[in-house]
């Protein structure tokens, strides 16, 4: 079977190209026609996205060499706002600092595959500008996502970061006011993370102490089974965020970094910060591990800077493939082999509500003002809900249909013999 070739030869409306990839990233080479329209990235990894980027790239060479006419625009909102350049416009707008409102790398990385991800649908369908982007069409790219079975917390983020950019370009004069698009969304009730069980949880730390180079993993398992830290957190505990006068660790949020380090700024997901307090297994575990009082709490086996992306990945490989089979997960259901890092969060909500710890207290040390999952373990442990249940006698309605019928069956026939029949 002959080898499939690395770059392929595309003939778009205008121009010729020659599309392959770079390092993954895909890249369109216009330089073979008559007009060398030069070398672009497409900038994705993905072949459809970049098949769609082309069409775009191409209409606007064709502009550029003169090939068809711009409509001269009266005002800047009338001015075709074409999808790609509108992303990249809004990627740039969230590259500002974090107190005029900037997100974080990792976020503006997400936004980006979301947005490219809807572009790429658009101009599938014909769609090239954000002026023609409607209600009509954003409620059919998420029904094509319901119907390509993704989440439905994943459809409203898309839903959610597709209007924030229309939001922004109206507001910039980018696109006109009746290009605003009123879509109320619903929040998805529940969540499909998974939940450890304490047995889980147990066996997990069990198998780390026993796999001499699994040691450091084990304590990060800890540091997340007994506080709410999330992954992103957790790596980033240093030994002077840990107060043992006190037995709290402080979650910080540092806007301004270490003093005369590049290591990069620590941040919250809701850019505060936060105190947590710890068990006592855990402190005994900390107090265990601080030889030395520099540097991070977690880190790798050889002293390295750990990366959640890598951790996610070892943790898989190293905890929950080899205990899978402990934990059997039935099938078309989700299980212990489903569990991630994030679950530890949820295992600690869980515990939380289970050992009648108040939901406020829950809330703070999460740092929520609000929040649906914990809510949903406290409905689950409500223990007075189970107690007040216990309390209906529900045997009574059985004894009343069982009394019921015997006085039925020691009725009497009517005299004379015939049966009764009542008139209908």
């Amino acid at each position: 079977m002959p080898r499939k070739p690395k770059r392929e030869t595309i003939q778009c409306r205008y121009f010729k190209w020659t599309m392959g990839t770079r390092n993954g990233v895909y890249q369109a080479d216009g330089r073979s026609n008559r007009l060398n329209v030069g070398r672009h990235s497409l900038d994705t990894r993905d072949r459809l996205e970049a098949r769609a980027f082309l069409e775009e790239l191409d209409k606007v060479k064709a502009i550029e060499f003169g090939l068809i006419e711009e409509a001269e625009p009266q005002d800047s909102s009338a001015t075709p706002l074409a999808l790609k350049a509108g992303v990249d416009a809004y990627q740039s707008h969230l590259v500002r600092p974090a107190i005029a409102g900037g997100t974080t790398l990792s976020s503006r990385q997400r936004y980006k595959s979301i947005l490219n991800k809807f572009v790429a649908y658009a101009i599938n369908r014909g769609i090239t500008e954000w002026q023609e982007v409607t209600r009509a069409v954003l409620m059919a790219y998420l029904t094509h996502l319901e119907g390509s079975d993704y989440a439905e917390r994943t459809i409203r983020t898309e839903a959610v970061v597709i209007n924030q950019l229309m939001r922004w370009a109206i507001a910039e004069k980018h696109l006109p006011a009746e290009c605003k698009i009123s879509l109320p969304l619903s929040r998805p009730i529940g969540t499909t993370t998974y939940c450890w069980s304490p047995t889980e949880v147990e066996t997990m730390l069990g198998h780390c102490r026993k796999t001499s180079n699994l040691a450091w993993l084990g304590l990060l398992i800890l540091v997340l089974s007994r506080t709410e830290l999330r992954i992103s957190e957790a790596i980033a505990l240093r030994w002077q965020d840990i107060d043992f006068d006190r037995n709290i660790i402080h979650v910080v949020n540092d806007r301004r970094g270490s003093v005369g380090s590049q290591t990069p700024k620590r941040r919250t997901k809701n850019k505060k910060d936060r105190w947590s307090p710890m068990p006592d297994d855990l402190r005994q575990a900390l107090l265990q591990g601080c030889q030395s009082w520099k540097g991070r709490v977690d880190h790798g086996p050889q002293g390295e800077v750990l990366n959640a992306d890598s951790v996610r990945l070892i943790f898989i490989r190293e905890v929950i493939n080899p205990l899978k089979q402990l934990f059997p997960t039935a099938a078309d259901e989700r299980g212990f082999e489903h569990g991630r890092l994030h679950s530890f969060r949820h295992y600690f909500c869980s515990q939380c509500a289970n050992q009648d710890v108040p939901e406020r207290m829950v809330m703070k040390w999460l740092g929520h003002k609000d929040s649906a999952m914990i809510q949903i373990y406290y409905r689950m442990h409500d223990d007075d809900a189970q107690r007040q249940i216990q309390k209906i006698d529900f045997a009574i309605g059985s004894a009343l249909s069982v009394a019921g019928e015997q006085s039925v069956a020691g009725l009497e026939a009517p005299t004379g013999g015939k049966n009764y029949r009542r008139n209908s």
